[in-house]
């Protein structure tokens, strides 16, 4: 199953197809060249509750979360590259699984003389933006799918903790033996408490991203991950609930948090704020009204399932024949 198959939603009619990805041009000289297909109207949204389940920090330069003020209260806010950052290496891993992409660690791109621009650039190039060097050129390919900030359903003040931390030496003293003087390593880490639901959309403009695209990034999604600079490295703090995907012909205002937060928790008391379920149905019930085409949490859940087990079998025929054609989609539109 795949989000595209889904007959009855009609959301293939606001995704692209992996064949028309490319359009030719005559420039003035009658002379052909290749571009990315031109944008159409179709607006895919996933709609997303991220639930924090263990100690997670979301931050900048300051030592407290970032926060919004939305409807007159202060809420704590998730710019998009707190989530994009670990969820491009989780798509990275799956490239490498099948074998059709994540030749580079990200960030770190670049295309070797001799090369072509679609051995580097794959998949997840195109899902989540890229760019490298190439033959003395910055190559740079646009994200398909934009993220929002993500908002907390409850204040900051009912969703915050701190603790403080001493770094002392082996010996299990403040002693420093190097310059002889107790340590000064003392600070406090404030952080979101599990059990915070934070809201958030993915969205797909223009009609370009293919359906295995679109499926990519919901299989990323399917597993709980490690989030935030501080906390990716001590284990999985954040588990994604898909409340739906939906689809039109335009982008609507609930697709923007700061929208959507004060029209949910209108439709919301206090305890129901901190149910997934609850949450869920309330997001459903929002975007189906604006949005024309909608596909339910339990066939995402469902997608997701399908996709996993492809991946698990090292039998993603989709993925691995779409990767092809994005490889060659890089290689023509770059390379010329």
């Amino acid at each position: 199953m795949t989000i595209s198959s889904i007959a009855q939603t009609k959301i293939a009619e606001n995704i692209n197809t992996i064949d028309n990805m490319l359009e030719s041009y005559l420039d003035q000289k009658a002379k052909a060249y290749i571009a990315p297909a031109r944008k159409n109207l179709g607006v895919t949204t996933i709609a997303l509750v991220r639930e924090v389940i263990a100690p997670t920090v979301f931050r900048n330069e300051d030592a407290e979360p970032l926060t919004a003020d939305v409807a007159s209260n202060i809420f704590v806010r998730a710019t998009p590259n707190k989530f994009k950052f670990g969820e491009r290496a989780r798509v990275l891993q799956i490239l490498r699984s099948l074998e059709v992409g994540g030749n580079y660690v990200q960030n770190r791109l670049f295309v070797p003389k001799g090369k072509a621009s679609g051995d580097c650039f794959d998949a997840c190039s195109f899902l989540l933006g890229d760019s490298g060097l190439g033959d003395g050129r910055v190559l740079s390919a646009t994200a398909a799918v934009k993220y929002t900030d993500a908002l907390s359903l409850q204040p900051e003040a009912f969703c915050v903790d701190s603790t403080f931390h001493v770094r002392g030496s082996e010996q299990g003293t403040l002693f420093d033996e190097v310059n002889k003087k107790n340590t000064d390593n003392l600070f406090s880490r404030i952080y979101i408490q599990p059990g915070t639901l934070m809201i958030q959309t993915l969205t797909f403009t223009g009609k370009t991203a293919p359906a295995e695209i679109v499926d990519l990034l919901l299989t990323t999604l399917a597993s709980p991950m490690a989030y935030g600079g501080q906390t990716s490295v001590t284990g999985v703090n954040v588990q994604t609930h898909i409340a739906g995907v939906f689809g039109g012909d335009f982008e609507v205002a609930e697709n923007s948090p700061y929208v959507l937060l004060p029209k949910l928790l209108s439709k919301l008391d206090d305890d129901q704020a901190m149910d997934v379920s609850i949450v869920k149905q309330a997001l459903f019930d929002i975007f189906s009204s604006v949005y024309p085409n909608a596909v339910t949490s339990e066939v995402v859940a469902e997608i997701q399932s399908a996709q996993l087990d492809k991946i698990a079998n090292r039998e993603h025929e989709e993925l691995t024949a779409a990767s092809k054609v994005i490889s060659d989609y890089f290689t023509r539109y770059f390379d010329k």
